[in-house]
Order: C-alpha cells, then structure tokens, then sequence
C-alpha cells in the first residue's frame, strides 16, 4: 500500500480490489458463487413494508389535517403545513417500525466470507437468524444503528416528495377541470 502525509499524520492509502465492474462480477462470481449477487434481496424487498405502511398513514394523516383525501382538492389555510406534517409523522413512522430490515439487509450484503477452513463461513445466513445474531451479541439498538442519520436523509425527501406530489396533482386537476370547462363537458 502506498501511503501519504496529511499534516503530519499517515494514512495508509487502500489498494483498489477491482480494476473494472467486470473484473468485480468475475471476482464475486469465482470467490463467492452465485448467490453473492443476490446477498439481502429478500431484506430489500421487506424494506416494501416501509411504504406499504408509509402511504396509507399519510393519507390518513392528511385527510384529519387538511381535510383532502385522495385526489380531493380543498382549499384550506393549512393545507401545506398539513401535508408537512402528515409527511412528517407517517415517515417517522413507517420508518421506526421497518427500521431494522435496513441493518439486516446490510450485514448480509456487506459480511465478508471468511475462508477459514475448507466450506466458506457466513456469520450471517438469513433474515432470521441475522436478526437474532445481532439481537443476541449486540442487543436490541443494534437494530437500530444509524436510524437518527437515516431519519436526517428520508424525512426532508418524504416531505418534498408529498409536497410536490399534492401540488402537481393540484394543478393537474385544475388544468383538467379548465379543459373540461372549455370543451364543454
């Protein structure tokens, strides 16, 4: 490794594993098999439930805040700080309750398969038994590792997203209604 002097301090610089994205898959392929490219998809699937969760509660929210339902457009003085703030909760939320299939997911796609003997071992096989390796050696808050950080990234884009999305489908309608008005029908 070749290293460099940053203020009088010295790292040591990484040597790149991969030359190319092919040389990666060629690497993955030879070294783990198959199955390592699909490391955590099921846990990456789960993480659906966040949503199916998420949207449901949003309209919920929204329709006892601003009084619009889906698709309904009402004209009220609290219609955007009732979108934030349906954003905001339902976010929260659906976050803190799938929360945990984000670490689950990134154990089993990060582990290292470690050759220590003949078979390659995985410390982690599984949803399950990830979920209770973790739970078991490093308690219930590892569950938990980074969800402050992720909530700082995921809650401004879900209340973004809302915000645009309840404001195009506002003008989407209204164009369509004007439309409709001019055709006459």
């Amino acid at each position: 490794m070749s290293q460099t002097n940053i203020s009088s301090q010295t790292y040591a610089m990484p040597k790149w594993q991969y030359k190319s994205a092919f040389d990666a898959a060629q690497q993955i392929y030879r070294n783990e098999g198959i199955l390592a490219f699909y490391s955590g998809l099921t846990p990456a699937l789960l993480g659906l439930s966040q949503l199916a969760i998420q949207f449901p509660l949003y309209e919920t929210l929204k329709r006892g805040l601003t009084g619009s339902g889906l698709g309904e457009i009402k004209d009220c003085q609290n219609k955007t700080s009732g979108i934030i703030a349906a954003g905001f909760l339902s976010k929260i939320v659906s976050t803190s309750l799938a929360y945990p299939h984000e670490v689950i997911r990134t154990r089993l796609q990060t582990q290292q398969i470690l050759k220590s003997s003949t078979p390659l071992y995985q410390r982690y096989t599984g949803i399950v038994q990830t979920a209770r390796t973790i739970w078991l050696e490093e308690g219930w808050h590892a569950l938990y590792a980074g969800f402050g950080t992720n909530l700082m990234r995921a809650v401004p884009a879900s209340i973004a997203t809302m915000l645009v999305y309840e404001n195009m489908l506002s003008k989407l309608t209204e164009l369509k209604a004007n439309g409709e008005r001019k055709l006459g029908w």
